[in-house]
């Protein structure tokens, strides 16, 4: 676990899922979901309650395991009932990434932004509103799709089953159309007066990942890291 990471901004958090593990593989005690969708914050904050109850009962669970003489005594059950984990630390908030001023989001130390650049129709906008966010000597790691990647090996990592429905084609289609080449987006950065990133391809740290599907995540081939530092 990283000390000490200071505050992390999740732009197009969606179902929250990503900034729960955040939340679990930081200290960071102020972490901020934003999502254009209403829908999508409610059921981001469902998974937060969900997750929160989860680990307070591996907590309970835990302590009925300890020796008699070291179990924790019943005020501690009633603090952990009142104050459940994660709950003071995540909060969801429903704006866009164009006005992030607007909701009161602004010296943050890591905003993240996770297969969510290439749903953005203004992405220099998006990319100046995220980077003017962060505090002196913060961070902007972006995660995207590539367009130059090769097309069947996009259509494997989705998963054949998901083509079954025309909203859905739609959707990628469309998604896919608005996704940056690294070059494209080098040219956007420097365009906006941003100079200090680093662009790689998508490498997880744990190598080959399988999604719930089975599916298996081409990383590296489909995908771009980006970090830019302030």
């Amino acid at each position: 676990m990283e000390k000490n990471v200071g505050s992390i901004l999740e732009v197009g958090c969606g179902s929250g899922l990503l900034t729960l593990e955040l939340a679990e593989q930081t200290n960071s005690d102020r972490i901020i979901g934003l999502d254009l969708s209403g829908d999508m914050i409610t059921l981001a904050n469902g998974n937060l309650e969900r997750r929160s109850k989860e680990i307070t009962e591996e907590i309970k669970e835990f302590w009925k395991r300890l020796p008699e003489f070291c179990k924790p005594k019943q005020d501690e059950y009633k603090k952990l009932e009142q104050n459940p984990p994660l709950l003071d630390r995540i909060k969801y908030v429903g704006g866009s990434v164009y006005e992030l001023d607007n909701v009161g989001l602004h010296g943050i130390n890591y905003v993240v932004c996770r297969n969510a650049l290439h749903r953005f129709q203004h992405p220099e906008k998006a990319l100046k509103q995220m980077y003017q966010t962060l505090s002196p000597n913060g961070k902007l790691y972006i995660r995207d799709l590539r367009r130059d990647a090769n097309w069947q090996t996009v259509l494997e990592r989705i998963g054949e089953r998901r083509w079954n429905t025309q909203t859905l084609v739609q959707d990628y289609v469309g998604a896919m159309a608005s996704m940056l080449t690294t070059q494209e987006l080098e040219k956007t950065l420097q365009s906006i007066g941003l100079t200090n990133f680093e662009i790689t391809d998508g490498r997880y740290i744990n190598g080959e990942i399988k999604n719930p599907d089975n599916i298996k995540e081409y990383e590296k081939d489909t995908e771009y890291i980006c970090v830019i530092r302030k």
